[in-house]
């Protein structure tokens, strides 16, 4: 997968000594150019300046994902983080995370369930659409308390009861 990646940055920054010589020998990349910082910090989003404010529902948000998530190699490009081969990326779980998280929101109703998709544009959206119809046989907008949210990540975390993702450093 990575036999002829070639590394462009000035510096990677990674968690531990694990990592980088995981870096180190797997991709070839120069120890001096391997800076380890320690873990990703969350002290801005849950400053002690911040007040949570009490939710009328409980919510739960979902961060969703791509089938190219994880810096796959997109040979099978049918957008920008999707593949138009069901066989190559992560789409089955791609689509049974989203029917799950379809499935839950009718389930519970006195709980709004809330889609991050990564990108806010209709060709991401529409995939998951897809998968909430195939699922519930509704779209997003016939079950009450299941929502896209535009919410900046920081805030939409604080009102959540619980944050489901994939891949993403907004879970760290």
């Amino acid at each position: 997968l990575f036999k002829n990646f070639l590394f462009h940055g000035s510096y990677l920054c990674v968690s531990n000594s694990l990592a980088k010589e995981f870096f180190s020998n797997s991709l070839k990349i120069d120890k001096n150019k391997i800076k380890t910082i320690g873990l990703l910090r969350m002290d801005r989003i849950f400053s002690k300046t911040l007040k949570l404010v009490p939710q009328e529902k409980k919510i739960i948000t979902f961060f969703s994902f791509g089938h190219m998530s994880g810096g796959l190699p997109n040979k099978y490009r049918k957008s920008h983080m999707f593949s138009n081969n069901r066989d190559y990326g992560f789409v089955n779980l791609f689509e049974g995370s989203h029917k799950v998280i379809s499935k839950l929101a009718l389930k519970y109703p006195d709980i709004d369930f809330y889609i991050k998709p990564k990108l806010n544009v209709n060709w991401w959206t529409d995939e998951i659409d897809q998968v909430i119809i195939s699922e519930t046989g509704k779209t997003i907008d016939q079950i009450k308390n299941l929502n896209y949210s535009n919410l900046e990540a920081g805030e939409l975390i604080q009102k959540s009861i619980l944050v489901i993702g994939f891949n993403s450093t907004v879970i760290l």
